[in-house]
């Protein structure tokens, strides 16, 4: 009689072990026509709008444990046309439990340079996935994990024909592999770059540089991503001022400098930038003349 209990509740356990299902894997689309998920996908205050410019609130409506597999070179588009639309550059698998919700942000890029970057107010839906050389050049930034203004700049050269000239990095060879590559996906020349920031004037020959800068005081608890972005009054970056992918723990004081000859708006923002998230962000009024 005790053998045949102790079989009864090793049978018992067995069941019980043995009766949870396994997740359901969806794609993002099939998920949401069908009903599986809910989605709600807003701009990222928190993250310039080429590393993670987008928050998604996505719940299981289901009783089981669903993965989202959001795709590389997935578009959002934005519910007002003068925000930028973007791309995602980095797929995404998302486990979510029975009836249980995630906030989470998604890698990706603005596809429209001249359209105002995101906030947190604005909403955005669902569009295609990307095809050609944006979808190609979607993989490789994932790939290279190139979630930076280079990056930016190539998806640029390819979504608003901007000119591979604009590629750049502080880094310089980091800007050349990127634009090295481009030029090839795109099949047209890689041009020489002749780096320095200097303006000729009507006046003569003389070249003028008109230098402004500062720099940021910041202390690292851990070996961190960091960048030093500037930034125009629509939120979009027109420059990389300073990066250090591994720079050490403890207290730093990070120097950057621009040519208001070369940038000549009235007002920037000045962004100390960490692992992809916006930590100061500072206005700056340039003084010229």
């Amino acid at each position: 009689m005790k053998n045949a209990l102790l079989l009864f509740a090793f049978i018992i356990v067995l069941t019980s072990s043995t009766a949870v299902p396994e997740p359901l894997t969806f794609d993002l689309a099939t998920a949401l026509n069908e009903q599986k998920v809910s989605l709600v996908v807003k701009g990222n205050n928190e993250s310039p709008h080429y590393y993670q410019p987008l928050i998604i609130d996505i719940k299981n409506l289901t009783h089981q444990d669903l993965i989202i597999n959001i795709k590389n070179g997935q578009l959002f588009a934005s519910n007002n046309p003068e925000i930028q639309d973007i791309i995602t550059t980095q797929q995404e698998f998302i486990t979510l439990k029975a009836n249980k919700a995630i906030h989470q942000p998604l890698y990706g890029m603005c596809v429209q340079q001249f359209n105002q970057a995101p906030d947190i107010d604005q909403e955005y839906s669902m569009g295609e996935l990307a095809s050609g050389n944006l979808a190609t050049l979607a993989g490789k930034i994932q790939e290279q994990k190139a979630f930076s203004i280079a990056g930016q700049h190539s998806v640029w050269a390819v979504t608003d024909d901007n000119d591979l000239e604009d590629i750049e990095s502080y880094i310089p060879e980091d800007a050349d592999e990127l634009r090295a590559y481009v030029a090839d996906l795109l099949d047209t020349p890689n041009p020489v770059i002749v780096r320095g920031e200097t303006v000729s004037l009507d006046t003569g020959p003389k070249l003028i540089k008109r230098t402004v800068g500062g720099n940021f005081k910041y202390k690292f608890s851990k070996t961190s991503a960091v960048t030093i972005g500037m930034f125009n009054d629509q939120n979009i970056v027109v420059k990389e001022l300073y990066n250090n992918p591994e720079t050490a723990a403890g207290e730093h004081k990070l120097s950057y400098e621009f040519d208001t000859m070369v940038f000549p708006e009235d007002t920037y923002f000045i962004r100390l930038i960490i692992d992809g998230q916006i930590k100061i962000n500072f206005k700056m009024k340039p003084r010229r003349g």
